[in-house]
């Protein structure tokens, strides 16, 4: 997948993407998903990852150090619940999505209770990682809110 930041004059590169979270023309911001890490392609098969560049026309990929370290931290506060990374806890008993909707497939289930990290959100969706290591998407609506 391409995305072209036209006024930046930077393309942006994803490979290997399970599927694209954000449409054409949408506004994002640090911390929004925009896809899911897959295996498709020529690494269909293999473990799941992604390969990330930026370009600038046809001169090449340029380095992307700079751009990670002039990138704000992600701040849970500025999410419709307020969650903080380590005080997630569920409500209720739930399914595990692996991506943010009841159309996708349910890889898990979680138990009132349970204590989930945060990792970002996609709508009313939080992307979650339990204490096994299991990155998964939850509703909002089966999270306590502090």
């Amino acid at each position: 997948m391409w995305l072209r930041i036209s006024k930046l004059g930077y393309s942006l590169y994803y490979a290997h993407l399970d599927s694209i979270a954000s449409s054409m023309g949408q506004r994002v911001e640090v911390g929004d998903t925009l896809g899911f890490v897959g295996s498709t392609g020529n690494a269909a098969g293999g473990r799941p990852h992604l390969h990330f560049g930026i370009y600038t026309g046809y001169r090449g990929a340029v380095d992307p150090l700079p751009f990670i370290l002039q990138t704000e931290q992600v701040d849970p506060g500025k999410y419709a619940l307020h969650f903080k990374k380590s005080d997630i806890i569920l409500k209720s008993t739930g399914n595990l999505r692996i991506g943010p909707g009841t159309s996708y497939a349910i890889i898990g289930n979680v138990n009132k209770g349970e204590r989930l990290s945060f990792l970002g959100q996609n709508n009313d969706w939080l992307h979650i990682a339990t204490h096994a290591g299991l990155k998964a998407f939850v509703h909002k609506s089966l999270i306590e809110s502090k």
